[in-house]
This record gives structure tokens, sequence and C-alpha cells, in this order.
């Protein structure tokens, strides 16, 4: 049987689709302004998230060849950062989605990416 999945959003809370149940907590935070989005930051960012990735590996969240192949698309995120900061942001952006691929069964691996997908976005 199908797993079934209750709307709990309150106070104007919209869900446009729900693709998985969140079992720890989950923390949204605002968008940093654009001018303090720098190189430093973002590689900082796909850092944490490198250590994320070696964690849930650890916690069986992820296979051995999910976390092998985000760890490979994390050293090329990482490498188009300067290109990035100097406004070629498509090279960046297209290695985070292929590195979404890979964490699909780890919620908070992928609202981590989510997080700086928005800040390289945010990128002036």
């Amino acid at each position: 049987m199908a797993a079934e999945f209750k709307n709990i959003a309150k106070d104007n809370a919209r869900v446009g689709s729900q693709i998985s149940v969140a079992n720890a907590p989950v923390s949204v935070h605002a968008p940093m302004p654009a001018e303090s989005i720098d190189g430093k930051f973002l590689l900082d960012q796909i850092d944490d998230l490198r250590r994320a990735v070696v964690a849930a590996r650890h916690a069986n969240a992820l296979t051995e060849q999910e976390s092998a192949a985000a760890q490979e698309e994390l050293d090329v995120a990482s490498a188009q950062v300067g290109a990035a900061v100097e406004g070629h942001r498509d090279g960046l952006l297209a290695s985070l989605r292929r590195l979404a691929s890979h964490l699909v069964g780890a919620v908070d691996l992928a609202s981590k990416l989510a997080e700086i997908v928005q800040a390289v976005k945010g990128m002036r």
C-alpha cells in the first residue's frame, strides 16, 4: 500500500508537493544578501555539505555509490565557484542539479543543497 501523507500546513503556508517525510527538524533560513555571497562563503557551504554526505553515508542514509558520486560532483562544484563569483553561474548550478540526483534519499542533505542553490541564484 502506498504511503499516506497529510498536509498540516498552517497560516497561509503552501505545499507545492510533498515528496518525502522529514523525520528530523527542518529549518528555513532567510536568504543572504547578495553582496555577502562570495567564493569563500560558497566553498564553506560546499565543504559543510561534503561533511554531511560523509555523515549520511556512515548513517546508511546514502549508499556507497551515491556517496562517491556526490563527492565527485562536490569536487566539480568547488571547481566552478570561481567562475560563479565572476558572474558565470551556469556551470555551478548545473553541477548542483546533478548533485541533487545523488541525494534523493537524504532529505536533510537535499535541504542543505537547496540553500546553496538559492545563494548562487541570489548572487549579483
